[in-house]
């Protein structure tokens, strides 16, 4: 098994690390919104390029589809929860 042992995990890694990356983003752009902003087209095409990676692992390798799934709506609610400022200690300063 060296490194051109073409399998499905090899061929799924770089689309697992573009769907983690792309739900990264997510969580971590979500302060945009938060502080005023609005869903953008660059909101919108970073979710539906989230989509396109976590749909492509489907055809890639089905064994890591349900895990990215997960984690790519557990990054939109997180993203979510953040954006409504329930969380203690980044709630905006009262004005």
């Amino acid at each position: 098994m060296g490194p051109t042992c073409l399998t499905s995990n090899g061929m799924a890694l770089p689309f697992t690390l573009l769907a983690l990356g792309i739900a990264l983003a997510v969580v971590v752009r979500s302060k945009e919104r938060r502080d005023g902003g609005s869903w953008g087209l660059e909101s919108v095409a970073r979710l539906a390029l989230l989509g396109v990676a976590v749909g492509s692992l489907r055809v890639i390798n089905a064994w890591d589809f349900p895990t990215y799934l997960m984690v790519g709506g557990a990054a939109v609610l997180l993203a979510r929860f953040l954006e409504s400022g329930l969380v203690a200690g980044l709630r905006p300063a009262a004005k």
